[in-house]
């Protein structure tokens, strides 16, 4: 039976959160707290983003290294969750691979529009139906057109005051 594991391809940018998280702080423990809420307000956009996507069987965690969402990607039971490191492993995956793909915080560290736009198109590729992308700031509502998605629904990490959303987008053909 052939090895159906995925490969640990990684981006030069993927552990640049938990360097960041790991750097000394003098209020540990109100950082730490902060850690543990913003953790639980992700998962909790996970879970309603999913609902937003018709809750899919067949789901792609790409960028998964630490494999910080999978325990609310499980949550269903009949869910099948196929991991990828970086957005290199995508082109091992044939056309209409999965149901959702789950990328959060793959454009974070992106430079431009053309790299967002270039992935953007690989995830439209590996879908069958929708992609649940996170971004900081202006994603760019063009970007995700252009790529031959629309957006489903966006969440707010915090309404009003975070630039950080995360959308639920559905694929269509151009």
């Amino acid at each position: 039976m052939p090895d159906t594991s995925p490969s640990q391809i990684t981006l030069p940018f993927a552990g640049a959160d938990e360097r960041a998280f790991s750097a000394p702080r003098p209020h540990a423990r109100l950082s730490r707290l902060a850690r543990s809420l913003s953790r639980w307000r992700e998962r909790q956009l996970v879970r309603r983003a999913l609902a937003l996507a018709d809750a899919p069987t067949l789901v792609l965690d790409l960028h998964a290294a630490d494999g910080q969402y999978r325990p609310v990607l499980a949550e269903k039971p009949n869910r099948v969750i196929v991991t990828a490191g970086s957005a290199a492993g995508l082109g091992a995956l044939p056309d209409g691979a999965v149901d959702c793909v789950v990328c959060l915080r793959c454009m974070d560290g992106m430079g431009g529009s053309g790299h967002r736009l270039a992935l953007l198109h690989e995830l439209k590729r590996v879908t069958r139906d929708t992609a649940i992308v996170s971004s900081g700031g202006d994603a760019g509502g063009r970007d995700f057109a252009a790529a031959g998605f629309r957006i489903l629904g966006q969440l707010d990490f915090l309404p009003l005051c975070s630039p950080r959303r995360l959308y639920v987008l559905r694929k269509f053909e151009l």
